[in-house]
């Protein structure tokens, strides 16, 4: 059993490369209930500055390895990258670390 990369569910996890999921981010994609959970958790610690949104897309760029999602985070990210216009990535991300492997999803360790 796997656990979704953007909400933590476990599944049987729907592996998707990390450029696609580079390319879904560069194009607006954000997973709703991810962001959504980590903005009320930095709320809760009064991290009033904190953005989410900002915190996942640097992940997304600097993460080189494959994202496993369940069934429903793989419908919204295939919705969207069916209706968003590519777009090319970025050579590099600005102050993104060299490309690695997530040893951390984005709400504790894997």
């Amino acid at each position: 059993m796997a656990i979704c990369d953007f909400c933590n569910d476990e599944c049987d996890g729907i592996r998707y490369p990390a450029d696609t999921v580079k390319a879904a981010a560069v194009s607006g994609f954000r997973p709703r209930g991810a962001i959504a959970t980590g903005d009320a958790v930095a709320r809760n610690l009064g991290l009033s500055d904190f953005n989410m949104s900002d915190q996942w897309l640097a992940q997304v760029m600097a993460d080189s390895s494959a994202w496993a999602l369940c069934p429903s985070c793989a419908e919204a990210l295939e919705a969207h990258l069916a209706n968003a216009p590519a777009q090319p990535l970025p050579p590099a991300w600005p102050d993104a670390p060299p490309s690695r492997k997530r040893r951390w999803r984005l709400f504790g360790r894997e």
